[in-house]
């Protein structure tokens, strides 16, 4: 496809406001299938909402940010990355099964993001290497409504 065949004249949305809409139009149907879970439309909208929520307003992040995401495929892995699109900031993937470069190195080498979400599966890669620079947020009690004002593991 060549570029003059790219109708530019509609509006264009991002992944957020896409999903937002879909959801208006189908609210309890399955939006997101993994393993053996499944959320709908409105689930999934909510999560991404109250982890949205959080991040603005604990973690005070701003538009253009850029947001570590370590975790391994899950629904909360997709929640974080829809959250990203809803607060307007960018994220980069923290690859789980690279032995040769650490999460840790990765950081500090790459931008100056200081915040890594996580869920229970990854938790505990940084344990001993972290400093007090980077905040470690875990998605899993985000979602479950089983933080305070500080995630700590």
């Amino acid at each position: 496809m060549s570029v003059k065949n790219v109708d530019f004249s509609s509006e264009i949305k991002c992944i957020y406001q896409e999903f937002a809409q879909k959801t208006i139009q189908c609210s309890q149907k399955s939006a997101v299938i993994f393993d053996k879970q499944s959320l709908s439309y409105n689930e999934v909208l909510h999560y991404v909402q109250q982890l949205s929520s959080y991040l603005i307003n604990q973690c005070s992040v701003k538009q253009n940010q850029i947001i570590y995401i370590f975790m391994e495929r899950s629904i909360e892995m997709m929640i974080s990355v829809l959250a990203m699109s809803a607060c307007g900031l960018f994220y980069t993937m923290l690859d789980s099964n690279n032995s040769y470069l650490q999460p840790t190195d990765l950081i500090k080498d790459r931008t100056k993001s200081h915040i890594v979400l996580m869920h229970l599966p990854t938790k505990n890669t940084f344990s001993n290497a972290i400093n007090d620079n980077i905040r470690l947020i875990n998605v899993d009690e985000i979602l479950t409504n089983k933080h305070n004002s500080k995630i700590i593991f």
